[in-house]
Formats: C-alpha cells, structure tokens, sequence
C-alpha cells in the first residue's frame, strides 16, 4: 500500500466523520426564534428555569438543558429564543479545561445559519450573520445572540430622563 493510499484513506474517513458528525449533532441544536416548547421537543425537558429582571437590562426568562454531553443555556426574549449558550458538560460540572473543538465549532455556526450567511470577524472566533445575529466561540464555550436582543439591551440602556428635577 503506498504512502498517497494511506492519506487517501485518512481523508475520506476524516471527512466521513465530519459529515457524520453534522448529520448526526446538526439537528440537536437549538435555533434562534425557537418557543420555548420547540426547545422542549428538541432538548427534551429543561433542567432549569429562571425569570428575573436586572435594572436598566433586557433580561430574558433562562431555560436550562442537557443533551448529549452538552450543557446548553437559552434565554428567550417576548417567549423566544434571543440567545443561546452551548458548552461541555464536563466543563461545567468539574470546572476543567475542555473547550469545543473546531470541527463543533462548525457544526454549531453550520446549525445556527438557518438561511442566513455568517461572516468571520477575528480569527475564527467570532462571526457576525447577514441579519445582525453575533456569534463569539471561546474556550468555554459557543454563544449565540439575536439582534433583537441586542437591540433590546441597548435600548434599556439608554438613561431615563428623571421627571423628579423640581422635587
């Protein structure tokens, strides 16, 4: 067997594994603008829920999942998804260094698409989508944001005029 059979042969596997990787991770990703029962009927039932209010920030009710190794953070914004949080279990749990792999990192961009065009803005670990959607992957972990929400937040950001200045 010569030398290009064997890397011909570790190629179509690697991409046999990519692909199968995608096929197989690709549907069990959560999609901005997904209810909260559309999460459910892909995570199955969350593992947490939080409601909550910050002063001067848009804040989100937070469902919590796990799913195949993955623990997964979304936070919906008027009942849908605006932002979404995907890391290693492991990561979580025991605070250990295991950060998402490129080949991950793609399927998680790849899956969270949905019709739009992502653009890399820095080296691979941040991108921004045709519609105004951000997407930061870091050693933690992959987060994803609506532009609704970052919209929302600025706008609670803005000072209110006080109408207490003759009191």
């Amino acid at each position: 067997m010569g030398f290009n059979t064997v890397i011909e042969g570790r190629m179509k596997i690697q991409i046999l594994t990519l692909f199968l990787i995608i096929c197989l991770t690709g549907p069990a990703w959560a999609r901005l603008g997904e209810t909260e029962e559309q999460l459910i009927a892909r995570y199955g039932q969350e593992t947490g829920k939080e409601s909550g209010s910050i002063w001067n920030k848009a804040v989100p009710d937070c469902i919590q999942f796990q799913k195949s190794g993955f623990f997964i953070v979304v936070w919906l914004l008027n009942g849908i998804s605006s932002e979404e949080y995907i890391a290693k279990n492991d990561y979580i749990r025991e605070g250990k260094h295991d950060p998402l792999t490129p080949d991950e990192t793609k399927t998680l961009i790849d899956a969270n698409a949905q019709g739009h065009v992502w653009h890399k803005v820095k080296s691979g670990t941040k991108w921004l989508r045709d519609d105004g959607a951000i997407a930061v992957g870091s050693e933690t972990g992959f987060d994803v944001k609506s532009k609704e929400l970052m919209d929302a937040n600025t706008a609670a950001s803005k000072p209110v005029p006080s109408s207490l200045k003759d009191f």
